[in-house]
């Protein structure tokens, strides 16, 4: 009775361990759509451009420098302090006028339109992962459904054995069975494909390698 008890013990710490490290490991939408930003290398290449595009509109803003200009006169001309020596002269550039608040609106339209460029395909990138990811939730619960049929088949099955031994069934209901289980093991093996091409989807979005899991959280 002991022996049942700790094996009971065993079997639930290492069930619970699993389950635990399962919801650790599990990877929400926003981890998802975070790496996208961070590793896409369409979203990272447009945002290089729209940083570019703020620098040159803080760069039109701003006004030249002013220029410092040294020289020496040829008569040094009489002053009170005595004879002019040297001259210092300092400048400053302004745009013609109008061109400079033309130069500045062209720039915050580009702005503008490379802004509305980078969040539509964010947009787009993170309706792509949510569509894979709420489409392998579904695929794993299905799969959960059909490793049930399986084990109940596979109980029926050890059951209609017995049955054939003692004279109270048939092969035929064994290889009914048995065809059953095949035909389930067969779907488990095609959502198993179209999760992996799901997997592809995502992790080549977020730039991870393509055959690398993405494990998601087991309920919709």
């Amino acid at each position: 009775m002991r022996i049942m008890k700790n094996t009971y013990k065993i079997i639930l710490t290492f069930t619970l361990t699993l389950l635990f490290q399962f919801g650790v490991n599990a990877q929400t939408l926003d981890s998802l759509f975070q790496l996208a930003v961070e590793n896409n290398s369409e979203l990272k290449a447009v945002n290089s451009e729209f940083q570019s595009i703020l620098l040159k509109q803080d760069q039109v803003s701003q006004l030249p420098n002013p220029q410092i200009g040294v020289g020496v006169p040829i008569l040094r001309p009489e002053t009170r302090l005595g004879p002019q020596v040297m001259m210092v002269s300092a400048t400053q550039m302004f745009p013609w006028f109008g061109t400079f608040d033309a130069k500045k609106e062209v720039v915050l339209q580009m702005s503008k339109a490379k802004y509305e460029e980078l969040s539509a395909i964010k947009l787009d990138l993170f309706y792509q992962i949510k569509v894979a990811y709420f489409k392998i939730q579904f695929l794993s619960q299905k799969e959960h459904l059909y490793e049930e049929a399986i084990s109940n088949y596979k109980t029926i099955e050890s059951i209609a054995l017995a049955k054939v031994e003692s004279g109270q069934a048939t092969l035929a209901d064994v290889l009914r069975i048995q065809t059953k289980v095949e035909e389930y093991t067969n779907l488990m093996k095609q959502i198993e494909n179209e999760k992996s091409g799901l997997y592809s989807q995502i992790n080549n979005i977020t730039n991870q390698p393509l055959d690398q899991e993405v494990i998601i959280k087991d309920s919709l």
